[in-house]
């Protein structure tokens, strides 16, 4: 990847004043510079205009060799810093280049935004693709823009990324790319001061009807596992709430490959999947209350419906009501630092508290250590 570097601004022209009649790009561009601090991507026909108005203002482009590796590094981009990825690129080919990152950002729930070239509002011309339809085949939403006020939509594009934690694919139309706006595009009230595309709130704390099932089950477990997938990294205070209802209960602590971050020192029993070391596999399959938060419970990681004992009470919590697995037996719909800071405020502060004197799950023999590596066996 290349920094473009960043020209002088002239002390004559504001970004500001140049959205009284700004462009259909250049209204893009100041949604952009609200929530983005840099922009990965390759230019081309569709996407020129857009990447020279942010260049030309001192916004900094990162290039890449391959439209996937633009996709790629807003991607990156989320999983290191938190924040909504942004990326462009132009239309057809340039566009189709991405789908494999496209795909991979889309079903590992990564907030981004992709700004694309796309066919004139007229009709697509004899070289032009259903790009909607491909970034569909993706799971991919595309908001396709017009003159009335770009810059809303890219706002709310950069809004629905975020609090859906998905990708959304922006297309600016190839004949709207000298077109003025028809209402000036400036900051919104939800822009203003912390934008939810940055991050969002935490949601509301749960019911205390629909918080009773977990924490009854919680409370009467003999050997908890809570297991935290990357919804628990992406909440705000989600890794230490975890470890403190982990602490609270007694409770065994596995996390899914995303979340490895997340286990403290004690209880912790590693990845919960196929990657997991079956002696701990072993103990998690020994557990009758099953907390899982944040994480997909996809086929890998469910270790093809193994990991669990059969006779479990699995509990999940997910900010996707769709999400919800076939071995749940209760369901909350929410953010997971939030009901993780919910159950936390209906539970006891010790294991003792919650019942269980002996300590809870942690309280059997300790784990046992991997075994020592020798040297490779004669042939292989």
């Amino acid at each position: 990847m290349t920094a473009a570097p960043a020209p002088t601004v002239s002390p004559t022209v504001s970004p500001a004043a140049s959205a009284v009649r700004a462009t259909v790009p250049q209204a893009v561009a100041g949604v952009v510079r609200e929530h983005a601090e840099l922009l990965f991507g390759l230019m081309g026909n569709g996407n020129a205009h857009l990447i020279s108005e942010l260049t030309s203002t001192g916004f900094t482009l990162v290039t890449v060799r391959h439209e996937a590796g633009a996709v790629a590094a807003a991607d990156a981009y989320y999983r290191a810093s938190g924040r909504v990825g942004t990326a462009t690129v132009t239309y057809g080919a340039g566009f189709t280049n991405t789908l494999t990152a496209l795909a991979e950002a889309s079903l590992a729930r990564i907030p981004l935004v992709l700004i694309v070239g796309d066919a004139p509002t007229t009709g697509p011309r004899y070289f032009d693709i259903d790009q909607v339809g491909m970034a569909a085949a993706a799971g991919v939403e595309t908001v396709r823009l017009d003159e009335q006020d770009p810059a809303a939509q890219v706002r709310d594009a950069y809004a629905r990324a975020a609090s859906g934690r998905r990708p959304v694919v922006v297309a600016i139309p190839y004949d709207l790319v000298e077109v003025p706006v028809r209402t000036p595009a400036g900051p919104s009230a939800e822009s203003a001061g912390g934008s939810p595309a940055d991050g969002g709130t935490a949601g509301d704390a749960p019911a205390e009807a629909d918080l009773e099932p977990l924490v009854a089950a919680l409370r009467t477990a003999e050997r908890p596992l809570l297991v935290a997938g990357r919804g628990v990294l992406d909440s705000p205070g989600g890794p230490e709430a975890m470890r403190n209802l982990a602490d609270r209960l007694g409770a065994l602590l596995a996390t899914s490959v995303m979340a490895r971050t997340v286990a403290g020192p004690e209880g912790d029993l590693g990845i919960a999947g196929g990657f997991g070391r079956l002696e701990r596999v072993e103990i998690m399959r020994q557990a009758d209350v099953v907390l899982v938060v944040g994480a997909s419970m996809n086929p890998f990681q469910m270790r093809y419906g193994t990991v669990f004992g059969s006779e479990a009470t699995v509990l999940q919590v997910d900010v996707d009501p769709a999400r919800r697995h076939q071995r749940t037996a209760h369901f909350l719909p929410a953010d997971a630092g939030t009901a993780l800071r919910a159950l936390m405020g209906r539970v006891g502060a010790s294991p003792a508290e919650n019942g269980r004197a002996d300590g809870g799950g942690r309280a059997p023999p300790p784990l046992a250590a991997a075994p020592p590596v020798g040297p490779p066996a004669a042939g292989g």
